[in-house]
């Protein structure tokens, strides 16, 4: 999405003309977010519509510090008035029918948390299961042309090739199969390989395993994607670098506290 300049004013988000513009724009945005044109093309669906599942509250929290492109005199000015002026809305219903290569179904957040959270599993990996997306309102600005919107997918079988990938490159390795975890950021797929041990991943870095794994994905993407970006490595108990830092100087703090 273009980002632009934000010039702030009083403005109503709830007017006619501005949920009509946002509905345009969440048809033309859902399977970007999505990434339906790559999943569709990387797997075989057969004749069936693959089903998104998309939680139909569009959430007034928008995540600015997914945005880094936005100054922070533009995010200071930008935070108040969605908290203020926005509110949360249900999606139009009739956007599942303007997006035809997507058997869109739309859910409420009590029907979301009640049935599918607790196994959300279940049916990411069932046969025909897209994925789960969940998005917040649009700040427009500029006239329509361009704004802000956050958005989170949960991948289901759209990514079991690269799943499929995965379970290739570590299957005969001679470690304890890692654990992957695919997920979306700036509109990119991530990758999160947690492996068993530190030694595990010494292992798998040093005998070129995830190189291996970063050659394969790379090919599913245009020139732009950058596997090394999309690949996180991490190990069970790992504590990161500014974790630990930050709990040294509580300590240094607070020396009493355990």
């Amino acid at each position: 999405m273009t980002i632009v300049a934000l010039t702030f004013s009083c403005r109503s988000f709830e007017t006619e003309e501005y949920l009509r513009e946002e509905d345009k724009a969440l048809v033309d945005l859902i399977p970007e977010m999505a990434d339906a044109d790559d999943m569709l093309a990387l797997n075989d669906f057969g004749t069936r519509k693959p089903i998104l599942y998309i939680i139909e509250d569009l959430d007034n929290y928008l995540d600015l510090n997914d945005h880094d492109s936005i100054s922070d005199q533009d995010r200071e000015g930008l935070a108040p008035l969605i908290k203020n002026q926005m509110e949360r809305r249900k999606m139009s219903k009739n956007i599942s029918s303007q997006i035809p290569e997507l058997d869109v179904k739309l859910l409420s957040v009590k029907e979301y948390e009640s049935k599918h959270k607790e196994n959300l599993n279940e049916y990411i990996h069932k046969g025909g299961t897209f994925g789960y997306l969940g998005i917040s309102r649009i700040v427009f600005v500029d006239k329509y042309k361009s704004g802000y919107v956050s958005f989170y997918l949960f991948c289901g079988e759209g990514c079991l090739q690269q799943a499929k990938d995965f379970e290739d490159t570590f299957k005969n390795a001679k470690i304890k199969s890692p654990t992957l975890e695919i997920g979306t950021s700036y509109s990119w797929a991530t990758f999160s390989i947690t492996f068993w041990t530190k030694e595990d991943l010494e292992f798998a870095e040093s005998n070129g395993l995830v190189e291996q794994f970063k050659k394969r994905i790379k090919g599913y993407y245009d020139k732009e994607f950058d596997p090394d970006r999309a690949v996180y490595c991490t190990y069970v108990g790992h504590v990161p670098a500014w974790k630990a830092m930050v709990d040294e100087m509580v300590n240094k703090v607070n020396p009493d506290k355990e």
